[in-house]
């Protein structure tokens, strides 16, 4: 007799504690190195959105020695980290640190987290490897008060779970978020490329200033070496090319408009009425027509008419945040000392309805050392990210690899 297979549900945070390698963790030495690069990233795009120089103390301690296990080899480390960036709110801690899938980075604009499941993940990794709480500690400065967590995360149920909560004063107006977590990781693996995360994160970030402590005692320092900013990127409308049926359903459903020309208009980005009259023209489709009582062939026609029109303008880079040329040029001088440097950024483009811009810089000389590979060296970013692993794999290395 066969037995009904049985089906089961599990929550975001669950799935991906199952799956911890979709989100980097696929070793001890990745863990403690996405761990930190998270933590930063977090504290990075938090104090850009409020144009905020950022101040980071970044510290690492051992708590146990090095154990070698089936994973290989793993030590308990307790990380601190400590920024003076925006803070977050008391009611919106729980929820920001304790479920997954909730995030303020569901938005058409740039940041380094594009999940909002990076600085999440590190939390959950380290209370799975531990069974140890984290502590948040923020305030959004000014008259309101230092708030603290002690929490954990209820995998099962995706739910923060509170363990303690207290309310300090804040007599000097402090305001950022302090994040203090036990994990596990190989960290004797992980330093080399930590310090190179730091080091390349200033080429990118040369306006803020970053002090790390490892486990050994050695101390980093990363001077600010300018006080300009990006522009912080502000939240768009999408871009009507490369849009999906199911995105112009939801649109179309959510519309508090009853005609297509003013929906056109309102939903997106570079239309306007001339505009929205050549396309609805072009779709064969009247301007009078109801968005909610599009029907499903009609949605399909509309959206591939979108796709296929023409005569749309380039996306707004508004929603980006580059670097910029100039503050490249000033990463690049501080952190690898060269005799010459020069920097390009381009003006934006677009690629199936979505903007990017293509910033690059090349150095030589000076205090750069040759690679022993004998290889040109490359640094990559990506949203400002430095990409330090898998880097056989990108365009860019087998473009330089190949010229003479």
């Amino acid at each position: 007799m066969r037995v009904p297979e049985e089906f089961e549900e599990l929550s975001p945070s669950e799935f991906f504690w199952r799956h911890k390698d979709l989100a980097g963790f696929t070793n001890p030495m990745r863990a403690i190195y996405g761990t930190i690069r998270e933590l930063v990233e977090n504290s990075l795009d938090a104090a850009e959105v409020h144009e905020i120089p950022l101040k980071l103390h970044l510290k690492v301690t051992r708590l146990e020695e090095e154990q070698k296990g089936e994973e290989g080899r793993q030590e308990t480390l307790h990380l601190h980290i400590e920024d003076n960036a925006g803070g977050i709110s008391r009611e919106k801690i729980p929820n920001a640190f304790g479920r997954v899938l909730v995030s303020s980075k569901y938005r058409l604009r740039q940041s380094r987290g594009l999940f909002g499941l990076g600085g999440k993940m590190a939390l959950i990794y380290g209370q799975s490897m531990t069974h140890e709480p984290f502590t948040i500690r923020s305030s959004v400065g000014k008259r309101n008060p230092i708030v603290e967590y002690t929490m954990m995360v209820d995998i099962e149920k995706n739910t923060p779970r509170i363990l303690k909560r207290r309310r300090l004063q804040n007599p000097g107006g402090w305001r950022g978020t302090v994040i203090d977590l036990t994990t596990r990781g190989d960290w004797a693996h992980a330093k080399q490329k930590v310090v190179e995360y730091l080091t390349n994160t200033a080429i990118a970030a040369p306006y803020a200033s970053i002090f790390f402590e490892d486990p050994d005692g050695a101390q980093y320092r990363f001077e600010p070496v300018t006080t300009d900013m990006p522009k912080p990127p502000t939240e768009t409308r999408p871009h009507p090319s490369g849009l999906d049926v199911e995105s112009l359903k939801r649109l179309a459903t959510a519309t508090k408009t009853t005609n297509l020309p003013t929906f056109l208009c309102r939903q997106f980005q570079r239309i306007g009425p001339v505009t929205a009259k050549k396309l609805l023209q072009f779709a064969g489709m009247h301007p009078r027509k109801d968005p909610h009582k599009l029907t499903r062939e009609e949605l399909i026609q509309l959206t591939n008419s979108m796709n296929s029109f023409t005569d749309f303008k380039a996306p707004e880079a508004s929603c980006l945040s580059p670097v910029g040329a100039k503050q490249l040029e000033a990463g690049m001088r501080k952190q690898l000392k060269p005799a010459f440097v020069t920097t390009l950024a381009r003006k934006p483009s677009s690629y199936s309805g979505f903007p990017f811009i293509v910033e690059a810089g090349v150095a030589y000389g000076g205090e750069i050392q040759p690679n022993t590979s004998g290889k040109i060296p490359i640094i990559r970013f990506a949203n400002k990210i430095p990409l330090l692993l898998d880097e056989g794999s990108d365009v860019v290395r087998k473009v330089v690899d190949a010229v003479n």
